[in-house]
């Protein structure tokens, strides 16, 4: 897994990230310092002192191609130098311009009185790959309304999204679409972007 980390530009010098146990909030700086076989060191963490031997961490930083993270457990932490145990789990994120989550999510296409139920195959915060009950065209526009899980902080979004190519889906032809965003406030790209990170986050951590 070392050398995995290495072939992730993961070296000496490099600023990461680091969140601890299930607070998914808190993010905090730290710089490597040392990787060895069986051991990674960093230094310059001002953590609180609840980060104690046996914590959960959650290594994120920046690639020339992307980001990666990478799961691992505290092992030592004294005067903002942090020792960790070799990661269990890693995953490169890709070059794209934006995190893509590859989950199905129930969506609502507002049409008429009823409007038309459908599934987002994956979602980003510029687009989203959709399974719709209906044939879907080119260039057309559609008002979606999806509810993104997350029990507490769940939260519905509205979005306005063109069509931009459509395939074939198991229901039948033209019902499956490649969308982009047209119309959707910052605030809410920002949101639907922390969901994916978010739920990125939480496969890594579980292992699905």
């Amino acid at each position: 897994m070392i050398d995995r980390l290495a072939a992730l530009e993961f070296k000496a010098g490099k600023r990461v990230g680091l969140r601890f146990g299930d607070d998914d909030e808190a993010v905090y700086p730290a710089r490597v310092s040392q990787v060895e076989a069986g051991e990674i060191r960093l230094s310059g963490l001002a953590a609180d002192h609840w980060v104690v031997p046996g914590c959960i961490c959650l290594m994120e930083w920046e690639m020339a191609e992307g980001s990666a993270m990478a799961l691992t457990t505290v092992k030592e932490l004294r005067d903002g130098n942090l020792g960790l145990l070799p990661p269990t789990r890693l995953q490169h994120m890709g070059r794209r311009q934006s995190q893509r989550l590859e989950e199905p999510i129930p969506v609502q296409i507002c049409e008429g009185s009823q409007g038309c139920r459908a599934f987002l195959l994956n979602l980003s915060k510029t687009g989203c790959l959709l399974q719709a009950e209906r044939v879907l065209l080119v260039g057309e526009t559609l008002r979606l309304r999806l509810q993104l899980p997350g029990g507490s902080s769940a939260m519905t979004v509205g979005v306005t999204a063109r069509v931009a190519w459509t395939g074939d889906s198991p229901t039948g032809r033209n019902r499956l679409a490649g969308l982009n965003f047209t119309v959707l406030p910052a605030q809410m790209r920002d949101q639907i972007d922390r969901y994916v990170l978010r739920r990125l986050r939480e496969r890594l951590l579980t292992g699905m």
